[in-house]
């Protein structure tokens, strides 16, 4: 009852923002919909044949609190701004393309970043690099990805030169390690995509399938093929131990997928206290020019099955976890304020194109945990705006 409660409430408020903004993609949706899946598909599915933890009624509550918050915030937003027709992006059209040539500048940056991956493997080996690359080139490589669509979608470049740079960037990403930045990266390419061509709302539903079966089918493709590559020659490969694999694979994508929604149970429930952290990256950033310790931030792990458990819990989970609901709220709301100021600024006219679809591209995957406190994802979205700006303000002047 609670969870069907939850689902019709989430529901209504969605179809209220798509006939508010009549489109697609806002941040509300961007926001809602991955919660409103999942939490049901876990609660119904994964529950039952996973044996993981329902999302409990506290967790429900909450979610459903911030979405309404967010929903004010894009109201209030949408009475501010006088909301121009929308108009199609043509690849060799952006400004941004017309003011720099950005396929030099990606590659350079794609230079910088297999530089900073090697000076990491030389310092920490082979393996794992999470949170291990740094250093002045991995600096110079933030904007890699923001500027990525005005180069493959430019039909000026040659198709080779295009698939090259795309596959060296996402090889980079395998060596790094990073799930997260990869995966912003494919869903900020495809939002570019999609508005570049007008998708209408069968289309997206129809390419949305295809990639969610591509994506759990390449997941446990690369699961299987790492354990056949590792226990060739120790493990008897039969019927069982194949099945053995299967399962280990479906109970780590869930826990991947699920993980998170249902470690809001622990993260609503506990509270860290320490506001700080909403600003672990400029405080880090600082701190690198002295001689204090970095600020870190590692929630505890709790349990979300009897077998496994996750320490990240989603934007709004953490965010109270961290601060408590006042300061929770706060924090939200003024993120989404500032989203929903560049939204509407980049629909009514044109400016902070890239800047908008990436910020869509973080909120889709909102619900994993607060990207906003990683240093690999603010800072290229803090550099994209401030590119952006500076060549509205050149158009604005040649005009």
């Amino acid at each position: 009852m609670e969870l069907f409660a939850f689902s019709l409430y989430i529901s209504t408020i969605i179809c209220l923002e798509l006939l508010l903004h009549r489109r697609i993609f806002t941040p509300l949706t961007c926001l809602a919909l991955p919660y409103l899946a999942m939490i049901t598909i876990n609660n119904l599915f994964i529950v039952e044949y996973l044996d993981f933890f329902l999302v409990d009624s506290e967790s429900l509550f909450m979610t459903a609190y911030f979405i309404t918050l967010i929903f004010l915030v894009s109201y209030v937003m949408k009475t501010i701004f006088q909301d121009g027709k929308q108009k199609v992006i043509k690849s060799t059209h952006h400004n941004m393309t017309n003011c720099i040539n950005t396929f030099y500048i990606c590659v350079t940056m794609l230079i910088c970043r297999y530089i900073s991956i090697y000076q990491a493997i030389s310092i920490h080996g082979y393996g794992d690099l999470r949170g291990k690359i740094g250093g002045i080139f991995a600096y110079l490589s933030w904007l890699l990805v923001p500027l990525l669509p005005t180069v493959i979608f430019n039909d000026k470049i040659s198709k080779w030169k295009r698939g090259v740079l795309l596959s060296a960037t996402f090889i980079s990403f395998a060596i790094a390690g990073g799930k997260y930045p990869f995966v912003i990266s494919l869903l900020y390419l495809y939002l570019y995509y999609c508005q570049s061509q007008n998708m209408t709302l069968s289309k997206l539903v129809s390419h949305i399938v295809i990639l969610v079966v591509l994506a759990i089918f390449v997941f446990f493709a690369t699961y299987l093929g790492i354990f056949l590559i590792s226990s060739y020659d120790t493990v008897n490969l039969n019927y069982d131990y194949m099945a053995f694999v299967l399962y280990v694979a479906m109970n780590n994508f869930a826990v991947y997928l699920f993980g998170p929604l249902i470690a809001q149970n622990y993260f609503y429930s506990a509270y860290l206290g320490d506001v700080s952290l909403f600003f672990i990256v400029p405080i880090n950033i600082i701190t690198s020019f002295g001689s204090r310790d970095f600020l870190v931030y590692q929630a505890e792990y709790t349990p979300i099955s009897s077998e496994f458990a996750g320490n990240v819990g989603g934007i709004f989970a953490e965010a109270t976890y961290i601060g408590g609901v006042l300061a929770a709220t706060v924090y939200i709301v003024t993120i989404i304020t500032i989203i929903y100021y560049i939204y509407m600024i980049s629909l009514s006219n044109r400016r902070f194109i890239l800047s908008r679809l990436f910020l869509m591209a973080i909120l889709l995957i909102s619900f994993f945990g607060n990207f906003f406190m990683t240093p690999g994802v603010l800072m290229p979205l803090i550099l994209l705006i401030m590119v952006e700006s500076s060549i509205n303000f050149v158009r604005d002047n040649d005009e």
